[in-house]
Parts: structure tokens; C-alpha cells; sequence
């Protein structure tokens, strides 16, 4: 059996099952969930989820809050080489406006 030292590239930051899975990825986390978001965004996390909260006077003030919020995440993402799957991802309008009659 040879005793030499072996040496592997590590492409990603943790596998999902191992022990120290969960640490490594709040360590992470916490940077995202730290970043300076808008005084009319709030955020919120659990596990491996992501809400980004946003409010507004109309439906054009929030959209464009939100793509501001949104970007500030894509650049984190990017950043820290991670990816979001645009498949999961989802928006909702929630509004005190009842709707039109067409």
C-alpha cells in the first residue's frame, strides 16, 4: 500500500450529506443574509430558502425594489460561485387593491 499524500482539487464548498454540511453552509448563508438591503426589503431564511420581502406605494415601486434586491443577490451568488435554480424561484404580488373588473 503506498503512504504518499494525495491531492484533490475541491470544485465545490461542501457536499450536501456530509456532517459539517449544515456549518459550512450557514457560515455562507450569513453573508447573503447579511448584505445591505433596503430599508423597505426584509429578508428572511430557513435551511436553504430564501423570502426577500419587499414593499412599496404601487406595483411599478415594488418591482423595481425588487429587481434592485434581486441583483444584489445574483452579485452575491456570483460572487461566492454559487447558483439559484430559476425553476424554484418565485414571485408573488400580495396587495390590499382589490382587482378590476374587466
Amino acid at each position: 500500500m503506498n503512504n504518499s499524500m494525495m491531492q484533490r482539487n475541491i470544485s465545490e464548498v461542501c457536499p450536501q450529506v456530509s456532517a459539517s454540511g449544515p456549518e459550512f453552509w450557514n457560515i455562507l448563508y450569513n453573508s447573503l443574509l447579511n448584505l445591505e438591503y433596503r430599508q423597505y426589503t426584509n429578508v428572511i431564511a430557513y435551511g436553504d430558502d430564501l423570502m426577500i420581502l419587499v414593499k412599496g406605494s404601487n406595483q411599478v415601486e415594488v418591482e423595481n425594489y425588487a429587481n434592485i434586491e434581486i441583483q444584489n443577490v445574483v452579485n452575491w451568488s456570483r460572487n461566492n460561485k454559487m447558483c439559484f435554480n430559476d425553476q424554484k424561484s418565485k414571485v408573488m404580488i400580495i396587495t390590499k387593491k382589490k382587482p378590476k373588473n374587466r
